[in-house]
């Protein structure tokens, strides 16, 4: 019996499998990834020297843990296969984005041992967040096996289901706000006198350095804000500058909107 099961070996998948073996989690003869395309299989089973397979019956029975690491509008093809082969007692962590548990559960025959989380993007590179939903019948047990997998690609936070919508519209959409924000500030410098490869380099490293800052400093982003605008200096001059364009209503109604799309998309609250 293997540790973990993967149905579906994408980047995502692909990201977890890395970090359950640079953490020494487990060996990778106790994982088994199964996927459809024959490609991805070839790729981590010689990149990581792991079981794969075409099956995901097989992957199922296989694995003390199983990853749901599909895409969502798949599961209706997908569960039915897996509804016999779940078992008592195994744990079913699902990853897909805007499926609630619920639907899951449904999906799986009533199995009830099954955590929904929501890592981002930078999981890839093990520097993710997860959002590991509290769920009404989930057994603690299966909480802990999500920290312990989630927690291989970053940090995770356990709370209410009904919050993911928000995990979701924060951190789950987050990257793309940050690739956004970045883009302007290159377009600035350029426009400020700057060649595009000067903006763009400052920009890149200025992001990589003040992210950095903020991890490592146990005050608040608002504190350390405070902290580099001098009064009369130029940082205080451009955030006044931003807050007066609307930069915090900007931010603000972005991730309402996106909480409300995730709302959507997941057929209601969640």
């Amino acid at each position: 019996m293997r540790a973990y099961g993967f149905i579906g070996a994408g980047n995502m998948a692909a990201a977890l499998i890395k970090g359950l073996l640079a953490k020494q989690v487990c060996t990778p003869g106790e994982i088994i990834a199964g996927d459809v395309a024959p490609e991805r299989r070839t790729l981590l089973a010689s990149e990581y020297g792991i079981a794969v397979t075409e099956s995901n019956v097989e992957v199922a029975h296989g694995a003390k843990c199983l990853v749901l690491a599909i895409k969502p509008q798949t599961l209706p093809a997908v569960a039915p296969e897996l509804r016999s082969a779940v078992r008592e007692g195994q744990t079913v962590i699902s990853i897909l984005a805007g499926v609630r548990t619920a639907v899951l559960r449904e999906g799986l025959g009533g199995h009830t041992r099954v955590v929904r989380a929501m890592p981002n993007l930078p999981a890839t590179l093990g520097k993710g967040v997860s959002g590991i939903a509290e769920s009404e019948g989930t057994p603690t047990e299966a909480l802990v096996e999500a920290e312990a997998l989630l927690g291989t690609v970053g940090a995770t936070v356990r709370l209410p289901e009904k919050l993911l919508d928000a995990v979701t519209a924060v951190s789950g959409s987050g990257p793309g706000y940050v690739f956004r924000i970045a883009d302007i500030l290159i377009r600035a410098g350029v426009e400020a006198g700057l060649s595009a490869e000067q903006a763009d380099l400052l920009v890149r490293q200025t992001l990589l350095g003040a992210a950095e800052m903020l991890a490592a400093s146990p005050e608040t982003a608002e504190a350390l804000c405070r902290k580099v605008c001098s009064p009369g200096g130029t940082t205080l001059a451009g955030l006044e500058a931003m807050e007066k364009a609307g930069l915090e209503a900007a931010l603000i109604a972005g991730v309402l909107a996106a909480r409300e799309r995730s709302r959507e998309l997941s057929g209601g609250a969640s």
